[in-house]
């Protein structure tokens, strides 16, 4: 038998694939054609059953065959659709929960719900809460059809309530293990994938027309109309740190190095939903609105708001996002609409002492934070995370430690008050925040008396 196919075979039982493997697959592990493959059935079926398994620098360069293989076979769009693949052959062919697929097509359908499952939790920077994922989502309900994978890839919380909020989905061992291996892949293998997502791609012309060149109609004389690539001149620039892009396009151009630094969630969050570069050497990353929310009524929460501050910085963007901005901007609209209260900054410090210090001064926030992450023994990046849910409304309890009550009182007291000012003079802007909101705010709630223990206006604010 020919020694390319006893090496496919000893691969197979490397992977514990069994020998009824399909003749596309065993085809392209060999290097042979599927006729070759045909004639040599009976040989196959016996060599398998005493065959060892091959090494693991052999298993290596058939894994590469097979990626390959898999990805010839998938229609490939964007990077979301190659990254679905791929984690399609890493569930398939190096896990224990997928043995019954073994078609390439069934291989990246699967992956790509799997990814899509995958990059709804990791949008969320506390991954271990999970993220809210609707019932009727195709990825979920696809993916629940694989009951054995689903569950042991994936927790689900119990906390449901019909028409308020969806189950939330999380991370288990066994899927944040495929996260490090596709990791892996994507570290070592990015610039040829980045090539071969070219190589694949019909659709560069749409790319190119989006978001590098305008194509525009010239007419030369006693010729028929033809159209001639212009560079686009923009009329104005958004520019931070080393960084300038177009600002009107809502988009920046990423290089493979850059994209090698990002942590593996960022880069997964990044790739899915880039596009090829025209030089197919960088990629494209929208800046567009990725919330629910209505960007023209307030943030816009691009992929920037899901990376980490370091990462952002490392892009050039050093003044992309505000140091204590829910505090700063709630100080400035008391300041504007409650006057009479707070005719200056030291009235405001003296009804809120911790968390205006919190707000303006940043050693005194720092200073804070390491303290906090002392008495708690927790990381300061947790301290950040837990102090910022108290500062947008949680109610979670703070324990005895008296930094923390106080942070969440004074915070608490905060909503509340814009709420109760915004209310009275800005009614139609406080409309648009309940439109803009998951929550219901009930008109009979006393939002001005903010000093009573109003436990549903705690709760609402």
């Amino acid at each position: 038998m020919n020694s390319n196919l006893e090496l496919a075979l000893r691969y197979a039982k490397h992977r514990d694939l069994g020998d009824s493997r399909p003749y596309t697959e065993l085809a392209a592990l060999s290097c042979l054609d599927e006729k070759t493959i045909r004639r040599c059935i009976n040989e196959i079926t016996s060599y398998y059953v005493t065959a060892t398994r091959c090494t693991p620098a052999e298993a290596g360069l058939l894994d590469d065959r097979l990626i390959k293989h898999i990805l010839s076979n998938t229609e490939l769009n964007s990077f979301r659709d190659l990254l679905g693949a791929l984690c399609g052959y890493l569930l398939a062919y190096r896990g224990e929960d997928l043995s019954s697929i073994k078609r390439s097509s069934q291989v990246s359908l699967i992956g790509k719900h799997y990814f899509d499952i995958l990059l709804r939790i990791l949008s969320h920077k506390d991954q271990d809460k999970g993220a809210a994922i609707h019932s009727k989502s195709t990825a979920l309900r696809y993916l629940r059809r694989h009951g054995q994978l689903f569950n042991k890839h994936f927790n689900v919380n119990d906390e449901y309530y019909a028409g308020s909020h969806s189950k939330r989905y999380m991370l288990t061992s066994k899927s944040k293990a495929v996260l490090k291996k596709l990791g892996v892949l994507l570290k070592n293998n990015l610039i040829q994938y980045v090539r071969l997502l070219g190589e694949h791609m019909e659709g560069v012309g749409s790319i190119h027309n989006d978001y590098s060149l305008r194509m525009v109609p010239l007419t030369l004389p006693n010729q028929y109309p033809i159209t001639k690539p212009i560079t686009y001149t923009p009329p104005y620039i958004c520019s931070s740190g080393r960084r300038t892009f177009v600002r009107h396009k809502d988009c920046i151009a990423l290089s493979v190095d850059e994209l090698a630094n990002l942590s593996l969630p960022s880069l997964l969050q990044v790739m899915g939903i880039a596009s090829l570069s025209t030089d197919q050497r960088s990629v494209i990353v929208p800046l567009k609105n990725l919330s629910s929310t209505d960007p023209n009524l307030g943030r816009i929460y691009n992929i920037f708001t899901r990376l980490r501050g370091v990462e952002r910085k490392a892009l050039g963007y050093n003044n992309y996002d505000m140091s204590g901005g829910i505090q700063i901007i709630s100080f400035g609209l008391l300041y504007k609409y409650a006057g009479h209260l707070y005719q200056t900054h030291d009235d405001l410090f003296q009804e809120y002492p911790m968390i205006f210090s919190y707000g303006y001064d940043q050693k005194y926030k720092d200073t804070m934070r390491e303290s906090l992450a002392a008495e708690l023994n927790i990381s300061i990046p947790e301290v950040k995370a837990l102090l910022t849910a108290y500062a947008n409304g949680s109610n979670k309890n703070a324990g005895d430690n008296e930094q923390l009550a106080q942070f969440r009182e004074e915070s608490d007291k905060l909503r509340r008050e814009v709420i109760s000012v915004i209310a009275t003079h800005r009614p139609e802007v406080r409309e648009l925040a309940v439109n803009q909101s998951r929550h219901d705010f009930p008109e009979q709630i006393d939002w001005e008396d903010t000093a009573k223990n109003d436990k549903s206006a705690r709760k609402m604010a």
